[in-house]
């Protein structure tokens, strides 16, 4: 099957440019896959630590807010302490005032509380049933082990302590709450050590990084499918543009080709002209400024030279017909003469002979005879 000097034209332009095309559009394909994969981790990792950055913030806003709670607590029962000496634990924790100073809330769920260092005996607390209780015996339990592990440096060195520890609920759960103990500068009754612990549920500061963990699923996963709506976007809009490109490339192709191979074909129609000998009609018409109008320029001078030799040639070969001619008529001519000549001569040797006959016959010397004029 014979192909065509266009359609390989076509084709080398369609390969040149579709290969490195496809080269280009599978590179930036995978990075768009690798880059989606990539963003969506990163989106992940980026929440992730979010939560967990917001979570340590808002546990660290949560313990400054208690301690802060604490010390303006230690700074009311000091003042109220200075101002009423001779009070005593009994009375204090009968007495209203004292009570509305030394219970301050802490967020929703938390309080602070007033305590005799050394025998952990509640004088001031929300719950009137733990007031005057003495909470010592309960370092050894279990359960309280946690608790007493933040209580302990305060009881024992008589110095402020803090902590998260876990705190048993009625129902046999821990939740996890945080307290800071000061240490209050008055002492009761001259000799009896005072602290204030401040204590909450942390759960009460990072409440809002919890429901954003138990949304975090949902948000993740709409986060990825516009991730992918847009990645998809994106390669639609990719395949669109490269199938342009080879749209506009393949019709660059063919106007290039045919601008190559329209005067390439007038060009053969001119060498059949040529080969028929038809150098007359052999002309080449290109209306192109490029080297295909020179050429055929060139073509067009050759074949009028061409033109013009043969007309001098079969001038020249008339002319020598004519003098071929002329001069065959005048060897004809002269061989007619000779015709004749030899015809004459042919008569007189006949007629000698004839005469040498008669002249034997009758005995006379044949030397003697001469031949006859003419």
């Amino acid at each position: 099957m014979k192909i065509t000097f266009f359609v390989k034209i076509i084709l080398l332009l369609t390969i040149l440019t579709i290969v490195p095309l496809l080269v280009v559009s599978i590179s930036v394909m995978y990075d768009f896959s690798h880059m989606e994969q990539f963003s969506s981790r990163e989106m992940k990792d980026g929440i992730g630590q979010l939560i967990g950055s917001s979570n340590k913030s808002l546990e660290t806003l949560g313990e400054k807010i208690i301690k802060n709670q604490a010390l303006t607590t230690k700074k009311l029962v000091e003042l109220y302490l200075e101002t009423h000496p001779d009070k005593t634990a009994a009375e204090l924790i009968a007495d209203p005032e004292f009570q509305s100073i030394a219970i301050q809330p802490v967020g929703e769920k938390g309080y602070t509380t007033v305590i005799q260092t050394k025998t952990q005996n509640m004088i001031a607390h929300p719950n009137k049933a733990m007031m005057g209780k003495d909470l010592l015996d309960m370092k050894d339990k279990l359960e309280m082990k946690d608790w007493w592990r933040v209580v302990e440096p305060t009881w024992r060195d008589n110095a402020d302590s803090f902590g998260y520890y876990e705190w048993p609920e009625a129902d046999g759960t821990y939740s996890k709450k945080y307290m800071y103990l000061a240490v209050i500068g008055r002492k009761l009754g001259g000799d009896t050590e005072l602290s204030v612990a401040a204590t909450t549920y942390i759960n009460e500061f990072n409440a809002p990084v919890k429901m954003l963990e138990e949304q975090k699923s949902e948000t993740e996963n709409a986060m990825t499918q516009n991730l992918n709506k847009t990645s998809k976007n994106i390669q639609y809009k990719f395949f669109i543009l490269i199938t342009a490109m080879l749209g506009v490339v393949i019709l660059t192709g063919v106007f290039f080709a045919s601008s190559i191979t329209k005067p390439i074909k007038k060009l053969k129609k001119f060498a059949q002209k040529i080969t028929e000998g038809n150098f007359k009609e052999a002309t080449v018409d290109i209306n192109s400024n490029n080297e295909f109008f020179d050429l055929a320029n060139c073509f067009n001078t050759m074949a009028g030279d061409l033109d013009s030799s043969r007309q001098k040639l079969e001038e020249s070969n008339k002319e020598l017909e004519n003098r071929v001619e002329s001069r065959t008529k005048e060897l004809q001519e002269k061989n007619e003469e000779l015709e004749k000549f030899n015809k004459i001569a042919v008569d007189r040797e006949m007629k000698m002979v004839e005469l040498k006959e008669k002249i034997k016959t009758l005995g006379g010397d044949e030397k003697s005879i001469q031949p006859p004029d003419g």
